[in-house]
């Protein structure tokens, strides 16, 4: 496809964009400076084509409405294939809604409407989608340095998309088969457990017989049966005694006390109920003690309200995060230009520790300068304004006797000297001076950081606590956090069931309501103790009046047979298994060879497209490097490897000078814009690159500028941005973006 024309409404920088006559062969140049508005025209023509841009795609398209504005829109002039013009429309507003629209030349009615349909038809005009455009019709400067594009446009230049496709069906066909053998598998072996767990003995039979004449076992059954139902009234007995013990500690342990601690009470005293109630399910009776009762229930209310608090819990540890990043705790994730408390505390204790030290050695150098100037306005008094007195001349005499570095000549310069260092003295006095009122400052400022910081983290500290501190005084310390997320939820948890453990009144409440629970408990457990008794007696006259255990042995002899029947019929359950089990088998190896072939499909036609990608890009290689560089390799990953003549071998691009690295790049990308072009049969394309000469010397600037156009006989149309170019009558249309400019508007021809 060819641009013809760009007419723009209130679309990211521009209130207004007119681009008319744009010519269909040749270069376009769109300069400016950075802001300027360069690529908002390329996104423009991208928005216009597929109603998403490279910055914004369709979640958040209204982000390219320009500022201030309420909606946008864009008409788009194109010839597509067969030299049939289009004109494509869109809009969007600030609520989302979007429309489109395309039209062919000479009709006034859209032949297509709509987001989705005028999205199909771009792609039957122009041969690819969204995605094949930024990967090969649109170069950004930051892909440039990279030769694989998106691998779903190399499947479909290459044709291997179903291919692909068909590859992993296999193998999620292959997963599933496995996990089918897998379940066969465990299937049987939870089989042969049921088999082994039916104990078969074969030689138990002979041993029951014997036992039919043994009539005194069966009184030995009812013993052991008494037996376990008294066991179960000590454990009931035992089991209501520790309920009555917890229940009345909860009870006493009054509302100041920790989370935790309310939860092991509560836990506390529902394990002592489902004590109480799976020994008293062992007993074939009815009992208030059963599963259900009041009391069981009461403490799961308790336990339900107590677990709402786990809201509360929630938003401290949101806001324990918070707190985390700000002390720059292991673990905690920082935004983006945000310092922790701590590095800022070190960061002001380092600058004033550098403050002191300037200042201090300021000072020394100060003495040193003090004292050279009271020793230079000695001298020069001493030797120009009294040399004849005794000090003067004996002075003179030790210098020209003693030092090697003295001449006489000195003298002229000893006044000037002493002046010097005077007003050297001076200054280097009032540099300390500064120092001290900036040290006063940051001293200030760690100061503020560090009360900070300990507020922080006695915060952290009461939220470390949480589990540990009592609800009443928790519930107040929240508060005085200053979190609303936490203090909202907080409120809501206190107005919905959170008055138990906060209210005195619902708390004293509470503890009647559980001391009456606890109370009907014990009266219960005094009541089935004796249902037991009663039990107990009448299984003791049963075992009197039994004597027969004939039929009990023919029971047991009648179970044994059933056991072996039911092993039997599990293991033929295991061979009817085996037949699944192989064809799951078979048909993983069928589909094994099938992803073999595939795979080797795919590999040969991605070594063809890959000799394609070479065939090209040794023709506009060496036309974007001078001549300098002409054979590349390109592997499987698509990573590029060029023949440098200097070292006869071929080398890694890491090799090479970036200008250099970037115009082999640019060669490759444009070789696979032209696979994606004759792959899709539409005729003459336009190409855009955004910033391709980053790094290009200028030579190699207008080099690759004269080469492009004679690239490839169906890229005909270039978009270039870049902000500055140096010669812009070259191009046959020169794009000048300003940024202090919100309209741009080129001149109609005539």
């Amino acid at each position: 496809m060819i641009i013809h024309s760009i007419h723009a409404t209130n679309v990211l920088k521009y209130s207004k964009l007119d681009l008319d006559n744009i010519p269909e062969k040749g270069i376009i140049a769109i300069n400016g400076s950075n802001e300027s508005g360069k690529t908002a025209i390329a996104e423009t023509i991208c928005f216009a084509l597929f109603g998403q841009t490279y910055a914004n795609g369709p979640e958040n398209i209204t982000r390219i409405i320009h500022w201030g504005e309420s909606s946008c829109s864009v008409e788009l002039v194109f010839k597509g294939a067969g030299d049939i013009s289009y004109t494509v429309s869109r809009s969007v507003d600030k609520q989302g809604m979007h429309s489109a629209e395309i039209y062919r030349s000479g009709e006034d009615t859209p032949y297509a409407i709509g987001p989705q349909a005028v999205q199909e038809e771009i792609f039957k005009v122009c041969g690819f989608d969204y995605e094949q455009f930024l990967d090969s019709l649109y170069l950004a400067q930051m892909e440039i340095t990279s030769a694989a594009s998106q691998s779903d446009t190399i499947k479909a230049i290459a044709g291997t998309s179903d291919i692909e496709f068909v590859i992993g069906e296999l193998k999620h066909e292959i997963s599933i088969e496995s996990d089918s053998i897998a379940a066969i598998e465990q299937e049987e072996e939870s089989i042969r457990t049921q088999i082994a767990s039916l104990d078969i003995q074969e030689d138990r039979l002979a041993a029951i017989e014997k036992e039919k004449q043994q009539y005194t076992e069966q009184i030995d059954v009812h013993k052991e049966e008494i037996s376990v139902i008294q066991e179960t009234s000590t454990h009931i007995r035992e089991a209501g005694k520790q309920i009555q013990d917890k229940g009345y500690a909860l009870v006493s342990a009054g509302r100041d006390i920790s989370i935790n601690q309310w939860q092991e009470h509560l836990a506390s005293v529902a394990e002592s109920t489902d004590a109480m109630r799976e020994s008293v399910n062992t007993l074939e009776m009815e009992s208030k003690l059963r599963s259900g009762e009041r009391l069981n229930k009461y403490i799961n209310k308790l336990q339900s309200r107590l677990s709402l608090f786990e809201r509360v819990r929630e938003k401290c540890k949101e806001y324990r995060s918070e707190l985390g990043a700000q002390l720059d705790e292991l673990g905690a994730s920082v935004e983006a230009g945000t310092v922790p408390l701590p590095k800022q505390q070190s960061g002001l204790k380092f600058r004033l520790l550098s403050q002191r030290f300037f200042r201090g050695m300021m000072g020394l150098l100060m003495v040193v300068l003090i004292l050279a100037t009271v020793l230079l306005w000695i001298g020069w008094w001493l030797l120009i304004q009294n040399p004849d007195s005794e000090i003067s001349v004996t002075l003179s005499y030790w210098l020209n006797q003693y030092t090697s570095w003295w001449d006489p000549s000195y003298l002229s310069s000893l006044k000037n000297a002493a002046i010097a260092f005077s007003i050297i003295t001076l200054l280097t006095f009032i540099i300390p001076t500064r120092m001290t009122s900036r040290i006063k400052t940051r001293r200030r400022e760690l100061e503020e950081i560090s009360t900070r910081l300990e507020t922080v983290r006695k915060q952290a500290s009461l939220l470390d606590q949480f589990d540990y501190t009592p609800i009443p005084e928790l519930s107040d310390s929240l508060r005085e956090l200053g979190c609303k997320p936490l203090a909202i939820a907080l409120q809501d948890y206190t107005e919905e069931d959170g008055a138990t453990f906060l209210s005195e009144q619902a708390f004293a409440d509470h503890q009647e309501k559980l001391n009456g629970l606890l109370d009907d408990n014990a009266n219960n457990v005094g009541v089935l103790r004796e249902t037991i008794a009663s039990r107990v007696g009448k299984l003791n006259q049963l075992s009197e009046e039994l004597h027969d255990k004939i039929s009990k042995i023919d029971r047991e002899i009648e179970d044994t047979h059933a056991r072996q029947k039911e092993a039997a019929d599990l293991e033929a359950i295991i061979k009817i298994k085996q037949p699944a089990l192989n064809e799951h088998r078979q048909r993983i190896q069928v589909r094994e060879i099938a992803l073999e072939l595939a795979t080797g499909t795919c590999s040969s036609i991605y070594n063809h497209f890959n000799q394609v990608i070479n065939k090209y890009t040794s023709v506009t290689m060496p036309k974007l490097t001078e001549k300098r560089y002409k054979q590349i390799q390109i592997d499987d990953d698509l990573q590029v490897r060029v023949f440098a003549s200097e070292k006869n071998d071929f080398a890694e691009l890491d090799e090479l000078s970036s200008g250099t690295q970037r115009q082999i790049m640019l060669a490759v990308r444009l070789a696979i814009s032209k696979a994606l072009v004759e792959a899709g049969q539409q005729g003459k394309q336009f190409i855009i690159l955004d910033e391709p000469f980053a790094f290009f010397d200028r030579e190699r600037i207008r080099n690759t500028i004269k080469s492009l156009p004679t690239l490839d006989k169906n890229i005909t149309q270039f978009w270039i941005i870049s902000q500055e170019f140096e010669t812009p009558d070259q191009f046959e249309l020169a794009i000048d973006c300003s940024r202090g400019s919100d309209e741009l508007v080129l001149p109609k021809e005539g």
